[in-house]
């Protein structure tokens, strides 16, 4: 990302799926979550609040594991 390029909620996701150590029963559910959203009418861009509650989602797991 460059100067000024704001993160979409599709990278934040990314980047903690591969900086921390997330179950992978907690991957799957998430990435189901994802998928079927992306594939409802619903869907218009990798920054919607949708997905950013996924990613509160996968950091609230991480505060609890003590990993953040």
């Amino acid at each position: 990302m460059g100067a000024g390029e704001k993160i979409t909620a599709m990278d934040e996701m990314a980047r903690l799926i591969v900086n921390y150590r997330i179950p992978a029963v907690i991957l799957r559910d998430v990435n189901q979550r994802v998928d079927d959203w992306k594939k409802s009418i619903s869907y218009r861009d990798d920054n919607d609040p949708y997905l950013w509650q996924q990613v509160k989602y996968l950091r609230n797991y991480l505060k609890a594991s003590k990993q953040i």
